[in-house]
């Protein structure tokens, strides 16, 4: 499962005040033998301590890299969301912080109609969902419509088409 959280530039400790537990979310991956990668955003200071479920990515790392190994997303307002949803696998959007979000940095879109997934408020509610999810879980039934919104037609195909296109060439 991997956790890519956005920055919040207003300097707020969301994670610390919502009660958040690294800890607490590694484990409730433990029933289904799940690792939690753990990207903080380049211009973040989060450092979760060590886990032997948590493997933490540099700020640097290019995140879409690693998207493809996971079975779930827990992310926030970051667009990653829109890149996971050519998956079709689940995303929790852990918002603890939503309404100062959205008073100061804002959103470009209603909450309800572009962020398919459960809007996860309390850390408790996190860990609950994630104990539950399992590998080969789909996305919610709103995601085909959001990513229709997003990609367009656009199914994930790059890559093939690409190579097609090379040897074409060739």
């Amino acid at each position: 499962m991997g956790y890519f959280p956005t920055w919040r530039d207003d300097g707020s400790a969301f994670l610390t005040a919502s009660g958040f537990d690294f800890a607490r979310l590694c484990d409730a991956l433990e029933d289904s033998d799940g690792i939690l990668v753990f990207k903080p955003h380049f211009n973040s200071d989060i450092r979760p301590p060590e886990h032997p479920r948590l493997v933490l990515l540099d700020p640097d790392d290019d995140v879409n890299a690693y998207l493809p190994l996971c079975s779930a997303l827990i992310t926030d307002y970051s667009s990653v969301a829109f890149d996971f949803m050519l998956l079709d696998r689940p995303i929790l959007y852990f918002v603890p912080d939503l309404e100062d979000f959205k008073l100061t940095r804002g959103l470009y879109f209603e909450v309800e109609d572009f962020m398919p997934g459960p809007l996860l408020h309390r850390a408790a509610d996190l860990y609950a969902h994630v104990a539950q999810l399992r590998i080969g879980d789909k996305g919610d039934a709103k995601m085909a419509k959001v990513r229709r919104l997003a990609w367009g037609e656009y199914t994930g195909d790059a890559r093939e088409r690409l190579s097609r296109i090379l040897r074409a060439g060739l």
